[in-house]
C-alpha cells in the first residue's frame, strides 16, 4: 500500500492464500473450532491469532511468519481446498 497499489489484485490473492493456510493450522490446533465459530465463540481463534500471528508479526517478513505460525512454507493447496469445499457445497458440484 505504501507504493500506491491499493486494491492491487495480487496482494488480495496473497492475503487469501495466507489466510487459508493459517486457518487450516488453527483448525488443526483448536478442537471443535468450526462448532465454536458456529455458536459465535471466536475467542479460541482470536487467542490463536494473538499467540501465533499478532505477537510475532513484526519480527518476521510475511513468508517467515507463515512458516513460524504453520510450520510450512506458502502452499496454495489450502486455498484450493477451501474454494473447492465452499463452492461444491453451494453449487452441489
Amino acid at each position: 500500500w505504501p507504493s500506491g497499489m491499493i486494491g492491487y489484485f495480487p496482494s488480495y490473492m496473497l492475503g487469501n492464500l495466507y489466510a487459508a493456510q493459517m486457518y487450516a493450522k488453527a483448525r488443526q490446533d483448536i478442537p471443535n473450532l468450526e462448532k465454536r465459530i458456529e455458536k459465535g465463540d471466536v475467542l479460541a481463534l482470536v487467542d490463536w491469532l494473538r499467540k501465533n500471528i499478532h505477537a510475532v508479526g513484526r519480527k518476521h517478513e510475511p513468508e517467515r511468519l507463515l512458516k513460524v505460525a504453520t510450520g510450512k512454507e506458502l502452499d496454495s493447496s489450502y486455498f484450493l481446498k477451501y474454494v473447492i469445499d465452499k463452492y461444491s457445497e453451494i453449487y452441489f458440484i
